[in-house]
C-alpha cells in the first residue's frame, strides 16, 4: 500500500520507468492532458458507464 504526501502517490516516485503518471485532465498544458491528446488511449470496462478515471495510454 502506497500513501499519498503532498499530493504525489510514493508509486509514482519510486517507479524506475515512469510508468505511473499523476495529473489535472482539465489542465490542457498538463503531462496526463497532454498524453490524453497525443496517445492511442483504453479505458477499462468504459461501457459500464462509471466514469472511470484511469486510463491504458500506447506509444
Amino acid at each position: 500500500m502506497s500513501v499519498a504526501v503532498a499530493g504525489v502517490d510514493g508509486s509514482l516516485e519510486v517507479c524506475p520507468v515512469g510508468a505511473r503518471k499523476f495529473g489535472n485532465i482539465l489542465d490542457p498544458e498538463s503531462e496526463v492532458s497532454k498524453i490524453l491528446q497525443e496517445k492511442r488511449i483504453y479505458i477499462l470496462k468504459e461501457e459500464l458507464g462509471t466514469n472511470p478515471r484511469f486510463y491504458y495510454y500506447f506509444d
